[in-house]
């Protein structure tokens, strides 16, 4: 999953009980949240093969915020500015100055998202990895703002 803004998307914003994935990589995001939300719910134990965040903003601006069993997880060189709740994740390469978005939580749409831009000065242009593409066969090309999404797939049994 990557260069996506999500502007308050719900009571969880990553939940992975059902670890039937292998090497994702979730990089180059911004996430603003405001709103009660556990952040990460990893409850299952889910290992950092099975998922790895690279390079995402996290703008936390609510103090009813969690991460749940993080530690398992891979974290590199992302951003956690504002509140810092419960179960933060470990990140050897953690940025936690302030990101600069020019206008974080004002979006209403997709079309005026501009409010994430980052502005000169923001800690998120001298940070970040090389973020690899995932390298198990199935992987999809790379997708477009043209390009749909496939559809989900089947809930946990």
């Amino acid at each position: 999953m990557r260069y996506n803004i999500s502007q308050n998307d719900g009571g969880q914003l990553f939940d992975m009980v059902c670890a039937k994935t292998n090497n994702t990589q979730i990089y180059n995001n911004t996430f603003y949240l405001s709103k009660p939300v556990d952040i990460i719910n990893n409850g299952n134990g889910s290992t950092g093969d099975i998922a790895a965040f690279r390079n995402n903003i996290f703008y936390v601006a609510t103090s009813q915020a969690s991460y749940i069993n993080t530690s398992p997880l891979t974290f590199d060189a992302n951003i956690f500015y504002g509140d810092h709740p419960t179960g933060e994740p470990a990140d050897t390469r953690k940025v936690t100055t302030d990101p600069r978005l020019t206008a974080p939580g004002t979006a209403t749409s997709r079309a005026d998202a501009g409010g994430y831009r980052l502005r000169t000065g923001s800690s998120a242009l001298a940070n970040g990895n090389a973020a690899a593409r995932p390298t198990n066969a199935g992987s999809p090309p790379p997708r477009t703002a043209a390009t749909p999404l496939p559809p989900s797939p089947a809930a946990c049994s």
